[in-house]
């Protein structure tokens, strides 16, 4: 939207007000399926768009975790949402949102499937957001490396 103001001289000037509205990660409730094996997965490419855009826009990080999710009906999915929001928090100096308190973690280590050796090597490179969680899955399957 562009917007006329005056400044002190009374000069006029367009302005472009663009008002940029947080994606919420409430809304990624349902960003998962069930695999021919039964197992939930992740819509991977929803996370990632939504954290790539996050990434670009950090002053929207606070208003993108505060909404509670409503539940997925996948404790996993819950947790993973809880973790995302927590890393988010911790990265970028926020306080973790309360809802992720609510949220409790996985009974059993929720991984990708691999040889003994890269699951090993995923859970070391879990941030410890989610291995909290037993979430393991490395960082770089959601964030990109930092350039």
């Amino acid at each position: 939207m562009l917007v006329q103001t005056k400044d002190m001289s009374g000069t006029q000037e367009a302005q472009d007000h663009t008002i940029v509205e947080a994606p919420s990660l409430a809304d990624l409730v349902d960003a998962w399926s069930i695999d021919s094996a039964g197992r939930e997965q992740p819509d991977w490419t929803r996370l990632r768009a939504f954290l790539d855009y996050l990434a670009n826009h950090l002053e929207l990080a606070a208003a993108a975790i505060e909404v509670t999710p409503p539940g997925s009906g996948s404790p996993f999915i819950d947790n993973l949402l809880a973790g995302i929001a927590e890393k988010i928090a911790d990265d970028t100096g926020l306080s973790r949102p309360a809802w992720t308190e609510e949220v409790a973690p996985l009974d059993q280590p929720w991984e990708g499937l691999g040889t003994p050796r890269i699951r090993a090597a995923n859970a070391a490179a879990a941030p410890p957001q989610f291995v909290a969680r037993q979430i393991l899955i490395p960082t770089e399957s959601l964030w990109r490396p930092a350039a």
